[in-house]
């Protein structure tokens, strides 16, 4: 058993394919992606993901907590400049291309198999939009 996250992604940035989109994640993606990012991108300081969880994990509260913490994290990252336009992963993780997805699974090494489906599924929105005003110190 697992939960999923649907990321719907709205841009008008030209870096990125689509201008809407919709992807499911699970957690252990967030956790490559995050990975990846933290790999290229020496000069940006990547944020943390929320905890992981040991137990209820699968109780409306943790999973509303954690959807909120996944919404935190891709906020700043997509709101993120340098990010935007110089990450060869980020439109990839929320845009939905299979190869990026591919990587993101090989990067993390060998993942346990799960039996059982999808558990839950939670919505995660972001908007990427280009601001001039980002300010670094919000983190």
């Amino acid at each position: 058993m697992y939960t999923d996250y649907s990321i719907e992604c709205r841009t008008n940035i030209p870096a990125f394919r689509l201008h809407n989109s919709i992807v499911r994640r699970r957690y252990s993606d967030f956790e490559a992606f995050r990975d990846l990012l933290e790999r290229e991108s020496a000069r940006v300081t990547i944020p943390p993901l929320p905890g992981k969880v040991f137990t209820n994990r699968f109780s409306d509260d943790v999973i509303e907590h954690r959807r909120e913490g996944l919404q935190r994290f891709l906020q700043i990252v997509v709101g993120h400049p340098l990010l935007q336009t110089g990450s060869k992963v980020l439109a990839g993780f929320v845009q939905g291309e299979l190869l990026l997805l591919l990587l993101l699974k090989k990067g993390r090494g060998r993942r346990r198999e799960r039996k059982g489906g999808v558990n839950s599924e939670k919505e995660i929105e972001t908007d990427v939009k280009a601001d001039p005003n980002w300010d670094k110190n919000q983190w």
